[in-house]
C-alpha cells in the first residue's frame, strides 16, 4: 500500500506543530522571501541622487616592453573600470594604488619575479592620467628539475 500525499501540506504541518508555531513559521517564510526586494530597495536608496555626475574620465599609460604592455592593459582592473560612471576620484586613487601590486602579480605569472614598478596619477583639468613605468628585469628560467619519489605511487 502506497501513501497518498496530503493535498494540503499546511494541514500536515499544523498536525505536527502547534497552530501558533505553524503560523509563525509561515510568517518567517514570507518575510524571508520578501528580503531580496527589501535589500534591493535599500541599495537603490544609497545610490547618489540624479544630480551632477562625480565620475571621472581617465587614461592608462604603461611604459614597458610591447608584449608586457599589451598583457598588462588587457588584464589590469584599472583598465577594465575605464568608462564606468561609478568611478570617482577617490575610487580612481584606490584603483591606481592597487594596480601597482596587481602589475607585480601579473608579471610574476609570466615569470618576472623582480620587476621595478613606478606609477603616478596626474590630473589635468577634468581628465586624469595613470602612468606606470615597468622594468620587468630578468625572466626566471628553470634549468633543471629533479623529482624523487619514495613509497607507493
Amino acid at each position: 500500500m502506497t501513501a497518498v500525499p496530503d493535498p494540503h501540506p499546511l494541514r500536515t504541518l499544523q498536525r505536527i506543530v502547534s497552530p501558533f508555531s505553524a503560523r509563525l513559521l509561515l510568517c518567517v517564510l514570507v518575510a524571508a522571501c520578501s528580503l531580496p526586494s527589501a535589500v534591493i530597495a535599500q541599495d537603490a536608496a544609497t545610490l547618489p541622487a540624479t544630480g551632477p555626475s562625480t565620475a571621472v574620465d581617465y587614461e592608462v599609460e604603461i611604459d614597458a616592453p610591447e608584449g608586457i604592455r599589451l598583457f598588462l592593459l588587457e588584464n589590469l582592473a584599472l583598465q577594465k573600470w575605464r568608462g564606468n560612471e561609478r568611478v570617482d576620484a577617490e575610487q580612481l586613487k584606490r584603483l591606481v594604488d592597487a594596480a601597482r601590486g596587481e602589475i607585480g602579480t601579473l608579471l610574476a605569472s609570466e615569470g618576472y619575479y623582480a620587476p621595478k614598478i613606478d606609477g603616478t596619477l596626474d590630473q589635468v583639468g577634468s581628465n586624469w592620467k595613470a602612468r606606470f613605468t615597468v622594468v620587468p628585469n630578468d625572466l626566471a628560467r628553470v634549468d633543471s628539475v629533479q623529482l624523487d619519489f619514495t613509497g607507493a605511487i
